[in-house]
């Protein structure tokens, strides 16, 4: 009586292939935007100390529509930095990131959570050079926390996958191997827009008394 074989070899494909690429261009896009947003961010500081702020608020504008528009100005720039990343290596690279109307959402979440964090810092910082410095201490640290520099999808519920960096690259991840839509990236892009708007909304009102004091 023979017997029955020890290891049995089954056929089949594999789906959700998932870019090196695809991974690692957005998690280093969200760390050099640190770098963008927060030069963006400091300009306001900056404009106050050449003169050009005061001239713009004598004009019958208040100052909360001035930051707000600086705000938007940052987010704008982000956005389109990081939607260039994705469309030239979905384009020249041929990585794909996954549902495009996911991708962006996730995209505008993502800066909307670093912009929050930049304005926080510049808030704060006593000096431009403080804020500078402490600009490029959390990009590191949001980077290295979040999976940027290695490969591995960061879990969102750790406190390393709390990160801007380790949430969006779980929704990117989502989006490119778990062929996920938007609705499944849904939770990373809410945690994400809560991150940005309560650290910007904090942001805004310290640079609202620094900049009319």
């Amino acid at each position: 009586m023979a017997s029955p074989p020890a290891i049995t070899v089954e056929q089949g494909e594999v789906d959700g292939t998932f870019s090196v690429i695809a991974y690692f261009a957005p998690g280093m896009a969200m760390l050099f935007l640190f770098f963008i947003i927060g030069d963006g961010a400091r300009s306001i500081v900056a404009e106050r100390k050449q003169g050009t702020l005061p001239r713009i608020l004598a004009a019958p504008v208040s100052p909360t529509s001035v930051l707000l528009g600086k705000t938007a100005q940052v987010m704008v720039v982000g956005v389109l930095s990081m939607t260039a990343v994705w469309l030239i290596t979905w384009l020249g690279f041929g990585a794909d990131w996954g549902d495009p109307v996911g991708v962006f959402v996730v995209i505008v979440a993502a800066v909307t959570a670093i912009a929050g964090i930049s304005l926080l810092i510049t808030g704060f910082a006593r000096t431009e050079n403080q804020a500078d410095a402490l600009t490029t201490i959390v990009a590191l640290l949001f980077a290295v926390a979040g999976g940027t520099f290695f490969w591995g999808r960061p879990a969102c519920w750790t406190p390393c996958g709390c990160s801007p960096n380790g949430l969006a690259l779980s929704a990117f991840v989502d989006l490119s191997a778990a062929q996920s839509g938007l609705a499944g990236v849904m939770p990373q892009v809410l945690l994400l827009l809560a991150i940005g708007i309560g650290t910007a909304t904090a942001g805004l009102l310290a640079l609202r008394n620094k900049v009319l004091s």
